[in-house]
């Protein structure tokens, strides 16, 4: 996989980079994720390519042209430069939060603690934010202020969430234990109904 990744022909063009990290059983197909990576590069591609995958392409071209003695039929601009430059910046980072992304998740799934599953949800009227979660069965203690983790699905993957107040009947308590709810707990997240809490020990 090192060999591959350091001396592969192609030149990181956007098929490399797929290709690679799916050795490693990582998806990284922008093609669905435009949205997200149309915020990241913020419009810095000023037409001049459809999209960061073509840019990452069209830089691999142009690195050939000139490895092999060509000549660039175009110069680019200092605005396209910088355009380009923003993009590419983007892209790395677009690909370093879902790999991390992705190595959370199989970090929880490996080694987490099942704490609830969501069993009906709430909107916070202070903050406008359904995190409000009823947890009926809790496997393992947690408390206000702990970081948690809700898993509705392996696609989605996993997100961190902060226990902002936890509340057994209308009253509020420091710490939620087994036997001891049905649980309204605040997550300070979006709660998804039908989503799993785990949690994380302070080694990982």
């Amino acid at each position: 996989n090192l060999d591959v990744l350091v001396r592969h022909p192609a030149n990181y063009r956007s098929g490399v980079v797929e290709e690679v990290f799916s050795r490693f059983d990582i998806d990284v197909r922008t093609s669905s994720s435009q949205e997200d990576l149309s915020v990241l590069v913020g419009g810095a591609l000023n037409g001049v390519h459809a999209s960061v995958e073509s840019v990452v392409d069209d830089l691999a071209d142009r690195r050939n042209q000139v490895a092999h003695g060509g000549l660039v039929e175009e110069i680019l601009g200092a605005e396209d430069l910088a355009g380009i430059i923003d993009a590419v910046a983007g892209y790395d980072f677009w690909l370093a939060r879902h790999v991390a992304g992705r190595l959370l998740l199989d970090l929880i799934i490996r080694h987490g603690t099942p704490l609830a599953a969501v069993d009906h949800t709430w909107t916070n009227r202070d903050t406008g934010i359904r995190s409000i979660a009823r947890l009926v069965e809790v496997g393992a203690s947690f408390m206000r202020g702990d970081v948690v983790y809700m898993l509705s699905s392996r696609a989605e993957g996993a997100s961190p969430c902060l226990v902002a107040s936890i509340e057994v009947r209308g009253e509020p308590v420091d710490v939620a234990k087994p036997g001891g709810g049905p649980y309204g707990v605040d997550l300070g997240c979006v709660a998804i109904k039908g989503a799993n809490v785990y949690a994380l020990s302070d080694k990982w």
